[in-house]
C-alpha cells in the first residue's frame, strides 16, 4: 500500500508541475505519460499485478496523438494529414487492444512473462517491475509518440525536421564539391 500511495504522490506530483504554461507541448506530453504510468504502477503494486499497464500502452498513443492535435501550432496544419495521422494511431491502438481483452481474464490475469521475473528477483520485483515493466516501455511507446506531433503541426518540429534534412544535403553537397575541387588541384 505504501508503494502505491508513493507512485500516486509521484503521479501527482508529475501533473502538479505541469501546471505552469512555458513548457514545451513534447515535455508535458512526456510529462503526463510518465504521471499516469505512475498512477497505474500505483494500481499495479495495490493489486499486486503488473499486467494492469498492459493495456495502457495500447490507450495512450492516441490520446497523446490528439493533445498534439489540440495544440495552437496545430491549427495551421494540413487537416488531411491529421486525420490521417491519428486515424492510423487510432486503429493501431483498436487493434492491440482488442488483442489484449481478448486474452484477459481478469484483474487476477497476470502474463507469465511477470510471473518468471517475480520469481526470479524476489523481493526486487517491484524495483524491476517499475522500471523494467512500466517506465521503460512507456519512454519507448512515447519515442514511437513523437512523429504524432510532427504530423500534427504546421511548424515547429515538423518544420526543423524538414530543415535539418535540407540542412544535411547542404553539407553533403558542399563536402563532395570541395573534394572534386581539392583532386583538381592535385
Amino acid at each position: 500500500a505504501a508503494r502505491a500511495a508513493a507512485a500516486l504522490a509521484g503521479g501527482w506530483a508529475v501533473a502538479h508541475w505541469l501546471s505552469g504554461s512555458a513548457h514545451h507541448p513534447l515535455w508535458i506530453a512526456l510529462a503526463a505519460d510518465v504521471a499516469a504510468t505512475l498512477v497505474v504502477f500505483g494500481f499495479s503494486v495495490a493489486l499486486n499485478n503488473s499486467s494492469l499497464y498492459d493495456p495502457y500502452w495500447s490507450v495512450a498513443p492516441p490520446v497523446i496523438g490528439a493533445y498534439f492535435a489540440l495544440q495552437p501550432s496545430a491549427a495551421e496544419a494540413n487537416g488531411a494529414r491529421q486525420i490521417l495521422v491519428l486515424s492510423l494511431v487510432s486503429i493501431w491502438g483498436v487493434r492491440l487492444t482488442y488483442n489484449f481483452l481478448r486474452g484477459w481474464t481478469g484483474l487476477g490475469n497476470e502474463d507469465w512473462r511477470y510471473v518468471e521475473i517475480r520469481k526470479k528477483t524476489d523481493r526486487l520485483y517491484w524495483v524491476v517491475s517499475l522500471l523494467g515493466i512500466h517506465l521503460f516501455p512507456t519512454l519507448i511507446v512515447f519515442a514511437g509518440c513523437v512523429p504524432c506531433f510532427a504530423g500534427n503541426c504546421a511548424h515547429g518540429l515538423a518544420q526543423h525536421i524538414g530543415d535539418g534534412h535540407l540542412e544535411c544535403r547542404r553539407v553533403v553537397q558542399f563536402k563532395c564539391q570541395r573534394c572534386r575541387i581539392h583532386r583538381r588541384v592535385w
